[in-house]
C-alpha cells in the first residue's frame, strides 16, 4: 500500500483528517477524487437548475429495460471538465420519481469513469416502480447538489416487455 498525503474533507460544521493508504492500482483515481475544490458555494436567492447528461444504462444502446417493478434501473450522470459528480448530492435523486435503491441501507451509487473520458462519473441504481409505459422514449432524474443547486438530466430509454 501507499500512503498518499493527509487530506482534509469539509462539510458544513464537520472536518475530517486522514492518510490514504491505497494500492498503487487505485492510487491515480483517489487523486482524480480528492482533486475537487469542493461545491460552488450559492448565491442569495433561488439557485439556477443545472442540467446534466446522464446515461440510462450504461454502455448499452439502445437503453431497453423492463419496466415490471422488479430490479433496479442503472444511471450514469456523466462527469465533464465543467461538472464535478462528487458535488451531486445522492439521497436527493429521482429518476422519473424513483428513489435510488439500497442495499443493507447503503444507496446502491457508485463513482468510476465508465465512458473513458477522464473524468469521473457517479452511477446510481434506481428502484423499478414499474412507472413507465411501452411508448415511453424519456426518462428524466432530478435532484440537487450538496449546496442545494437543483440538477436535471434526461436520456433516452425504450421499455421492452
Amino acid at each position: 500500500f501507499t500512503a498518499l498525503d493527509s487530506v482534509t474533507l469539509s462539510a458544513d460544521r464537520l472536518t475530517v483528517e486522514a492518510t490514504l493508504f491505497v494500492t498503487p492500482t487505485w492510487q491515480d483515481q483517489i487523486r482524480v477524487i480528492t482533486q475537487g475544490t469542493g461545491c460552488p458555494p450559492v448565491e442569495p436567492g433561488e439557485p439556477d437548475l443545472i442540467e446534466v447528461q446522464i446515461d440510462v444504462k450504461p454502455n448499452s444502446d439502445p437503453s431497453c429495460f423492463n419496466s415490471n417493478g422488479e430490479g433496479t434501473i442503472p444511471v450514469a450522470i456523466i462527469g465533464t471538465a465543467d461538472f464535478y459528480v462528487g458535488w451531486v448530492d445522492g439521497a436527493t435523486l429521482e429518476l422519473d420519481g424513483a428513489p435510488v435503491a439500497s442495499n443493507y441501507g447503503k444507496p446502491q451509487i457508485g463513482y468510476e469513469d465508465y465512458n473513458n473520458d477522464g473524468y469521473l462519473d457517479l452511477i446510481a441504481h434506481f428502484v423499478d416502480i414499474d412507472n413507465y409505459d411501452p411508448d415511453d422514449e424519456w426518462a428524466t432524474l432530478t435532484g440537487s447538489l450538496l449546496n442545494g443547486t437543483p440538477i436535471m438530466g434526461i436520456g433516452d430509454i425504450c421499455i421492452t416487455q
